[in-house]
C-alpha cells in the first residue's frame, strides 16, 4: 500500500484530484445528485474555481512532496485534456505519465512499473476537458482561511481512495498546494512552485513509457 501512496497523491491532485478538474457522475446517479447537496454559497466559489481551471490548458511547475517516506521533488506537466506527467527527482526515480486512456507508473529506469486504465482512477477527472465542480465533484467542505480558499473532496471507489484538500490563492484562484489523506490516515502534502500556465508543451512529454507488469497497482 505504501508503494502506491504516491499515485494516490497524483490521482487526487490538480492534479488531479477529484475536485481540481471535475468528475464524471456515477452512471447510476441522477445527473444533479451531487449538485443538489452543494450549498449555494459554496456553489458560487466552486463555479469560480471551475472557470479558472477551465481557462488552464497547459501547466508546468516544480513540485515538492512530503509524505511518510520523506521529501521528494520533481516537475509536473499538464496538458488538458488528456496529458499529464510527474517526473520525480532522484532518489525516488518515479515517472507517472497519463493520456486520456491509460496511466503508466514507471518505478525505476527501464521498463519496470505498471499501468492502469484512466477510467479506473481519479485521473479521468483531472484529464477531462470541462469542469463543473458544483455538479460533478464529491465536495465535502469549502471554507476560507485568510487569503486562501480551501476545497475538500473525497474519492470512495477505485484506485486512490481517500480525501484531498486543495488550497487556492485568492483572488487569482491559482492552485498552490494540496493535502491527501489516505484511508488509514497517512497524509501527503504537495506544493507547487514556479508555475507557468498556457505555454506550449512538447507532445513527447505525454508519450506513455513501456511497462511489463500489466494493469493494476503493485500488491
Amino acid at each position: 500500500m505504501r508503494r502506491f501512496s504516491f499515485l494516490l497523491a497524483v490521482c487526487l491532485t490538480l492534479a488531479a484530484a477529484r475536485v481540481a478538474y471535475g468528475a464524471s457522475p456515477a452512471p447510476s446517479a441522477p445527473p444533479d445528485a451531487t449538485a443538489a447537496a452543494v450549498p449555494l454559497a459554496d456553489r458560487a466559489d466552486l463555479d469560480a474555481v471551475s472557470a479558472r481551471l477551465n481557462a488552464t490548458k497547459t501547466l508546468k511547475a516544480n513540485f515538492t512532496q512530503i509524505d511518510q517516506q520523506g521529501t521528494a521533488q520533481g516537475k509536473f506537466y499538464l496538458s488538458r485534456p488528456g496529458g499529464l506527467r510527474f517526473e520525480y527527482d532522484p532518489p525516488r526515480k518515479l515517472l507517472v505519465v497519463a493520456d486520456d486512456h491509460m496511466v503508466v507508473v514507471q518505478e525505476f529506469a527501464g521498463t519496470a512499473g505498471y499501468n492502469a486504465r484512466v477510467q479506473d482512477t481519479p485521473l479521468r477527472i483531472l484529464l477531462k476537458p470541462n469542469v463543473d465542480l458544483a455538479k460533478d465533484a464529491d465536495v465535502t467542505d469549502v471554507h476560507r482561511e485568510g487569503n486562501q480558499l480551501y476545497v475538500t473532496a473525497v474519492q470512495t471507489k477505485g484506485y486512490g481512495q481517500g480525501q484531498v484538500t486543495f488550497v487556492f490563492a485568492e483572488p487569482s484562484l491559482d492552485l498552490e498546494r494540496w493535502v491527501v489523506t489516505d484511508p488509514v490516515g497517512a497524509q501527503t502534502l504537495v506544493t507547487l512552485s514556479d508555475v507557468k500556465l498556457n505555454q506550449p508543451l512538447d507532445k513527447s512529454l505525454f508519450e506513455l513509457p513501456r511497462v511489463t507488469s500489466g494493469i493494476g497497482p503493485p500488491r
